[in-house]
């Protein structure tokens, strides 16, 4: 019927015309699809069987607050005039900002015109004419259909005509027929998607088209369905069913369930069959679960993939990538969330779980390497999620949420277009709303809210009094926290009042965990989460029939997460509700990150009898030990022996444990060293500090984590050290220039109760001083808090006081850049522009007093207010020409006082970002009218695409992820230096080789700066990394004293430039002596040559996993010794 409907538009519109059919028309009805057009957008889009103009079969957008969706389609159309025709029908479309609602638009020529901007409200199937000049002959003619505020709006039967008679600018013909009206509230069934009531009979809404039949409850089928069903057993009874829904051929009488499990080879991608329709239908069930057994000693990747269609991308499927424990793994995933990744989506779309067509599995699919024992894989099987607890007698419970299908289990989904309306009896009332938030990492009820910053939600309740619980937190996602007032009233009773108008109280929400150390046994949600997202409880009176929460909030506003309203008498219930509700979200939360524990480390006989009598286990061990609580390592010596000369910093590691039965205070003192001829060095506070444990995760997604040591803090006169826990501790003395060279001497005492050890220390200094590298090198991120939006008033002072600790913790490490700016602005004063740019203005003077002398990288920061490369047209009321003079003029006059800089204008522009035109465009504006700035960017060689490679040459400097001999030549004739980015970037990755030898062999062939991602680079909350984007690429944390600590990963990229220091100043020593330098010439020759950089980068897992020595603690502590003797012995010649 439709295609019949279609082919009569189509002869209408040629008669219409007066013409016969020629090419260049088009009629689009929509009987399945987009019909030739194309979608997207940040809303929703989808094909409405049930709804149409004329006959069933439209296309339907849904938007939300500061959503958009857009159709487009690309015409070729002969020159000359042409109608457009279109239906459109619309419900609840809010005015949009700037007075954007619907908006068509097309380009026929050469640029594009509006036909309207701002059509909104709610209208049954009306009709749109308007014309448009084609002029262009040799590029097709673009039409656009736009939703661009919140509401729902429906398209159909689109055609386009040549057209002779008179141009129509736009004419909207308003439909025949009023909008559908609903039942009054209450009676029949209301619409899960607006809310209004329908009559019984029917089976779709008739205002927003939803289907209604699967809100009366389950489907029969799902009532039917066990709450687990077996999709794969691998029993050997079962093999004529299975036989036809998988392609395993190997077994093993291991099992979790039954008497077999199948064998998976590392590397190996393992598909599954769909000849079997229950194989394919997974409709009912909310969750894929499966057993996975590990062999080996450590974690080990688990990937899986699923889909609805039998093949298609990657970001069109929903994948996960997971870490196996040694030992039976039982893994569980959501199987209704968007296609792509956990946390990165770039299609928005679910699967049809009735119809699954593709799911494969692979144990280390990215790197089999050596593993060769076979994986155990059992008992893959469809769960269902368990009922929520039973619902308080005449509660009303809405869950905010940025999409529908996220609602917890038992509560009305509440989007922020839903507004209220006496046919609905609930929703958003003259509220002024930011926008919908999702967190992702937090359990279904307070993942996702929406921000409010005035108006009220109202609920029509009969008179009476009514308790109300309500969740009005959130965790966030891009550090969302940006807020100086909070208020909320419920009926006139304030409940939250809250204000933050300095740095401080900023702080203490965002700092709000710095002191929250987990312990084995403990869980994220009972340590952070359940706190966080304590609900407001209080009991009302309503005498006007409708229940007003009423906001007032400044900057991102209130995030509502969840409302309960139930009568005064359910208070008792409503209370057991969330008693009972918890346990449920604590098992959401665990869906969402899994807790992985390594094997505990235990080096055999490595206890003595007298320390076990004792209670107390001390252990000397290597740098690089991310020591976990139940370790327990063999001690490498009996004393400490420390050397270095001025700019090093020897440390040693030490592990301490509770061999006793209850909780000990641990007492580690370090005496003044002395030496013979009486000198004394005084300890510092910050000689002795100790590990601090947190869950880190293993991905950018969050799909696992694990606990272990992330940094130091300095020790305190006494910790508290739990039974049968190991504590990793640092002893580390930095060598300053008021050491007089000599030996000095004293005594590390570990007092754990009544129990006592001691070691020996030995520090000898050597009269040299490290050289200064010659490169930048460091990480990316400079501003420890972040305090970039509404800043308080004295917010740039604390900004300034933690960049100037931050400053002196690079200086004292030997670190050489950092990247990022702080603001700027270019202002006229009297008839001059300036740059105002005082924060920075400080920050160069600091740096500069340090002794920072080369290129910043800039990686966004404050000169792009200035700069506006993106920005069209008139810019500050001049033009482009006038304020590129003008602006040039005034950084220029600024630069020249400040260290070089080198503008970092894009990012992977052909990989993920996907920007390679518009950085193109960036580069051109910084050659053209900023050539006394550098222009930099991170990128790759690609050196199969000369599209993709073309900004590398536009650069002045560009970061590489990887590098070859070749391209390295090809940088140099082009005259671009090139330099090195995210080497070592793992949490769990060691930054020592990277930063240390990496460098320096790098360095020799040509390399010309060094970052790694990142140095203060939160996500959103700091001391918590299972929230945010990704986790948190940062190696050392602030704390609200002002105080600044260190991370492991810091400290060991220091030790690495330390490294990288020796071997240049052996290099000097050597160049600057003769034959009684041949052995540390040839050791140092040797040591730069081992193998080719180029083979495989400068990751550690690439070159220099093919060193001689390579990167275990034991060969790196060889290297520095044999370095250190080397220049100690060549130091005493000089």
């Amino acid at each position: 019927m439709k295609a019949l409907y279609c082919f009569y538009i189509l002869i209408a519109t040629l008669l219409l015309a007066g013409q016969p059919a020629q090419a260049g028309a088009y009629a689009s009805a929509f009987a399945k699809n987009l019909d030739g057009w194309q979608a997207g957008g940040e809303g929703e889009w989808s094909h409405n069987s049930g709804l149409g103009h004329g006959a069933p079969g439209c296309i339907e957008f849904v938007c939300g607050k500061g959503q958009q969706m857009t159709m487009y389609r690309r015409l070729d159309l002969a020159p000359g005039r042409h109608r457009v025709t279109a239906w459109l029908r619309a419900f609840d479309v809010a005015k949009g900002e700037w007075n954007q609602s619907i908006m068509i638009f097309h380009n026929a020529g050469t640029q594009e015109a509006f036909v309207v901007r701002n059509l909104q409200g709610t209208f049954d199937w009306s009709r749109v004419d308007f014309t448009m000049e084609v002029t262009a002959t040799n590029r097709p003619t673009t039409v656009w259909f736009r939703l661009k505020s919140s509401g729902t709006l429906w398209l159909d039967d689109i055609s386009v005509e040549p057209f002779e008679g008179e141009p129509m600018a736009y004419t909207f013909t308003a439909a025949e027929n009023p909008f559908p009206s609903p039942n009054p509230p209450g009676q029949g069934i209301r619409c899960p998607s607006c809310y209004r009531w329908m009559p019984d009979d029917r089976d779709r809404c008739s205002l927003c088209g939803t289907p209604l039949a699967h809100i009366a409850g389950p489907s029969a089928a799902d009532q039917t369905q066990p709450d687990t069903r077996i999709l794969l057993g691998f029993e050997a009874e079962d093999e004529a069913v299975e036989g036809n829904r998988h392609y395993f051929t190997d077994y093993s009488d291991q099992a979790t369930q039954g008497a077999r499990s199948a064998l998976m080879k590392p590397g190996s991608y393992y598909n599954t069959r769909f000849k079997d329709p229950a194989m394919s239908d997974w409709s009912g069930y909310d969750y894929l679960a499966l057993d996975v057994y590990n062999p080996q000693p450590d974690l080990e990747r688990f990937a899986i993939a699923l889909n609805d269609k039998p093949a298609s991308g990657y970001w069109d499927q929903l994948n996960h990538l997971t870490s196996l424990m040694p030992g039976w793994n039982h893994l569980r995933f959501h199987v209704n969330r968007y296609v792509g990744e956990r946390g990165s989506v770039r299609i928005k779309r679910y699967l049809n779980l009735a119809n699954i067509q593709r799911f494969w599995i692979s144990v280390a699919p990215e790197n089999p390497g050596g593993l060769t024992n076979a994986f155990l894989v059992d008992n893959i099987r469809l769960i269902k999620a368990p009922p929520p607890p039973a619902i308080p007698e005449g509660a009303q419970l809405f869950d905010f949420v940025a999409e529908d299908f996220r609602a917890q289990r038992g509560f009305l989904p509440i989007l922020d277009r839903h507004r209220y309306h006496p046919d609905v009896g609930f929703g958003f009332l003259n509220a002024n709303l930011w926008r919908s938030h999702d967190s992702i990492y937090a359990d279904d009820l307070n993942r996702d809210g929406i921000f409010i910053r005035s108006g009220k939600f109202v609920v029509d309740v009969p008179n009476g009094r009514y308790t109300v619980a309500l969740g009005a937190r959130h965790l966030g996602y891009w550090s969302e926290h940006f807020w100086t007032r909070r208020k909320i009233e419920i009926e006139g009773q304030v409940v939250v009042d809250e204000t933050r108008t300095n740095t401080a109280q900023r702080l203490a929400f965002d700092l709000q965990f710095e002191d929250v150390e987990p312990e084995p046994g403990d869980h994220p949600y009972d340590l952070y989460l359940r706190g966080l997202f304590a609900p407001v409880r209080t009991v009302v009176e309503v005498t006007d029939g409708q229940l007003d929460l009423t906001f007032a909030a400044s900057d991102c506003g209130v995030c509502l997460n969840w409302l309960i309203v139930a009568p005064a008498e359910q208070d008792s219930a409503v209370t057991r509700f969330l008693t009972e509700l918890d346990p449920l979200l604590k098992s959401e939360f665990d869906d969402t990150a899994r807790l992985v524990t390594r094997p505990a480390r235990v080096d055999a006989e490595a206890i003595s009898p007298a320390q076990s009598e004792a209670g107390l286990y001390t252990a000397l061990v290597g740098a690089s030990v991310q020591a976990r609580p139940g370790d327990i390592l063999r001690s490498s010596g009996a004393a400490i022996a420390f050397e270095g000369g001025v700019g090093q910093r020897p440390l040693q590691a030490l592990l301490v444990r509770n061999l006793g039965a209850g909780t000990q205070p641990l007492r580690l003192t370090v005496s003044a060293l002395t030496s013979a001829d009486g000198r004394s060095l005084a300890p510092a506070a910050d000689w002795v500090r100790r590990a601090v444990n947190q869950y880190q995760c293993h991905s950018y997604n969050h799909e696992t984590y694990e606990l272990a040591p992330r940094y130091l803090r300095p020790m305190e006169d006494s910790y508290a050290l739990p039974a049968a826990r190991t504590l990793l501790t640092w002893l580390q003395i930095p060598v300053t220039p008021d050491m007089a060279p000599g030996l000095y001497t004293g005594t590390l005492s570990v007092a754990l109760g009544e129990a006592q050890e001691q070691y020996p220390v030995a520090l000898t200094v050597h009269p040299y001083t490290l050289p200064g590298l010659d490169i930048p090198a460091g990480h990316f991120g400079l501003d420890p808090v972040n305090l970039q939006y509404e800043t308080p008033a004295d917010g740039p002072a604390a900004r300034i006081a933690y960049r100037h600790r931050v400053l002196d913790m690079l200086a004292e490490r030997g670190f050489t850049a950092w990247s990022s700016l702080p603001p700027a602005a270019l202002e006229k004063v009297g008839e001059e522009w300036v740059v105002v740019a005082p924060e920075i203005d400080d920050l160069m003077a600091k740096a500069k007093a340090l002794g920072f002398r080369h290129m910043i990288m800039t990686y966004g920061g404050g000169l792009m207010d200035i700069l506006r490369l993106d920005q069209t047209g008139d810019i500050a009321g001049l033009s482009q020409e006038e304020y590129r003079r003008v602006s040039a003029a005034a950084l220029q006059k600024k630069c020249a006082e400040w260290l070089p800089l080198s503008v970092t204008c894009s990012d992977e522009a052909a990989g993920y970002s996907s920007m390679v035109g518009r950085d193109l465009k960036r580069l051109a504006i910084l050659k053209t009218h900023y050539p006394f700035l550098g222009r930099s960017g991170a990128s790759a060689p690609h050196e199969s695409s000369a599209e993709a490679q073309e900004p590398n040459f536009a650069f002045t400097e560009v970061l590489l992820s990887s590098q070859t001999r070749a391209y390295a030549d090809l940088l140099k004739e082009k005259g671009v230096e090139w330099g090195m980015y995210n080497q070592s970037t793992g949490l769990f990755q060691y930054d020592r080789p990277s930063f240390g030898l990496g460098v320096y062999v790098m360095k020799r062939h040509g390399m010309k700066h060094f970052y790694n991602f990142g140095l203060t680079l939160f996500q959103n909350l700091p001391y918590y990394d299972l929230d945010g984007r990704e986790y948190d690429s940062a190696v050392i944390y602030p704390r609200q004293d002002g105080s600044v600590l260190a991370g492991l990963k810091f400290e060991w990229a220091a030790l690495g430039i330390e490294d990288c220091r020796l071997l240049m100043l052996l290099e000097q020593l050597v160049d600057a002596a003769g034959p009684e330098a041949d052995a540390a010439r040839q050791w140092l020759d040797a040591t730069a040559r081992q193998v080719d950089p180029y083979a495989a980068g400068l990751h550690p897992r690439g070159y220099l996993a093919g060193l001689t020595f390579n990167t275990t603690e034991a060969d790196m502590e060889l290297f520095r010794a044999e370095l250190q003797r080397h220049v100690a012995e060549l130091t005493a010649a000089k």
